[in-house]
């Protein structure tokens, strides 16, 4: 494998020390990590803060560290941000765009939360719980799908070759400036603290997207799509055409409590292991197309100053794990290793909590032949070790 020889004439200069000795030295240990049955051999240089190197067959790391500074990690129970109906009605109003509201709901579901829905006559919709989410869906996001040009494997992670599909910064039609003081304002109204760091900001541009559209095979992205149910098949009803009047920032953000970002997962199926908590945001010269937020807010913190173990206890944790390291395919690579909080489910409480969490995303790349053409596919996968414990936890993992 060409990229596991380049990794091992990697010519840093280090020294060899094992990963149970590293364990109680730095989150940057400078050194070679090698675990006892010799699958992991990762070199960190500390003053880059880059890792590089062979996790085991499958699984290789070349990837940028990232571990806020001067922090005091604690563990917290959680419950969902608390909107209330007042707060509801005060987004809805804000995201309706001029539009009237057609149907209005309150009712309470089985575990006792308030949901509030509310349609309004351009076809956008709002649903909003008591219990930490929200979303606003228009009719543009429903015909275009923007999921289908930007997020990659892992539901809500934005695919890790975005750059290159839309390489722009910023767009013509429409500042980011402008877009970001929308987000805030917001912001402001469902009462969350977005973390300056973690930032996605991707600009879905006319000429990128349309080249998007017409060369991918995913009949979903097309248009308008319909069901023959004669033939049991889609169909493109009609295409949709990217123009400089549907041109829009593709936004995601991620929390921010005390200081330190929580890090964005989805739910694993049983509503276990780890917990999403973020902000995504689609906004354009249209106003807001659409908004979907997962926020928890504390309750009480039952551990204070807990002693973090370092990046290659996390890694040897990574590597022990069988089910995470070697069964999710071959030609996966560790992208970025972050330490951050994250909501996970504590089975000893029977509550979610926040925790810092050693967070490891993971970059598969796939082949497939369609239609006689080759098309490669890269799709993002997270693995979650807790910080503390080096327990790791299933729900990142899709």
């Amino acid at each position: 494998m060409k990229l596991y020889k380049k990794i091992k004439k990697f010519s840093m200069i280090i020294f060899c020390i094992s990963m149970t000795i590293l364990s109680s030295c730095s989150f940057y240990p400078e050194g070679r990590i090698d675990n006892i049955e010799g699958k992991v051999e990762v070199q960190v240089d500390s003053e880059t803060k880059n890792a590089m190197g062979v996790l085991n067959e499958s699984m290789i790391v070349d990837a940028k560290i990232s571990v806020p500074s001067d922090v005091t990690w604690n563990a917290y129970t959680v419950k969902g941000r608390e909107f209330t109906e007042e707060e509801a009605n005060r987004i809805a109003n804000y995201l309706s765009n001029g539009s009237n509201i057609t149907d209005y709901e309150a009712r309470q579901d089985h575990n006792g939360a308030m949901v509030y829905v509310i349609d309004f006559d351009n076809n956008s919709h709002v649903g909003i719980r008591s219990d930490g989410s929200m979303s606003f869906v228009t009719q543009e996001k429903k015909d275009r799908r923007f999921e289908f040009y930007i997020l990659g494997g892992t539901d809500g992670l934005v695919r890790p070759d975005y750059k290159e599909l839309y390489p722009l910064d910023e767009l013509k039609s429409y500042s980011k400036e402008e877009a970001l003081k929308e987000v805030e304002a917001l912001c402001q109204l469902m009462n969350i603290k977005i973390s300056e760091t973690g930032q996605t900001i991707v600009a879905l541009d006319k000429i990128n997207a349309e080249k998007v559209r017409q060369e991918s095979p995913d009949i979903m992205i097309k248009g308008k799509v319909e069901v023959d149910r004669d033939k049991e098949e889609l169909y493109v009803e009609e295409e949709i055409p990217w123009t400089e009047e549907n041109e829009v920032y593709y936004m995601q953000f991620l929390i921010d409590f005390e200081g330190v970002p929580c890090v964005s997962v989805s739910r694993n199926g049983d509503d276990r292991g780890t917990k999403q908590s973020s902000l995504t945001v689609i906004i354009g010269k249209k106003g807001v197309l659409y908004v979907d937020l997962d926020a928890y807010e504390l309750i009480e913190q039952y551990e204070t100053n807990i002693q973090v173990c370092d990046m290659s206890k996390a890694l040897e944790a990574l590597a022990a794990d069988y089910h995470y390291a070697e069964g999710i395919g071959q030609n996966n690579k560790v992208d970025s290793i972050e330490l951050r909080y994250a909501v996970v489910y504590d089975n000893d409480k029977r509550s979610d909590c926040l925790r810092p969490c050693w967070i490891f995303k993971i970059i598969n790349t796939s082949k497939k032949i369609k239609e006689g053409k080759e098309y490669i596919s890269n799709s993002i996968k997270v693995v979650y070790v807790d910080a503390q414990t080096g327990k790791t936890y299933a729900g990142g993992l899709k």
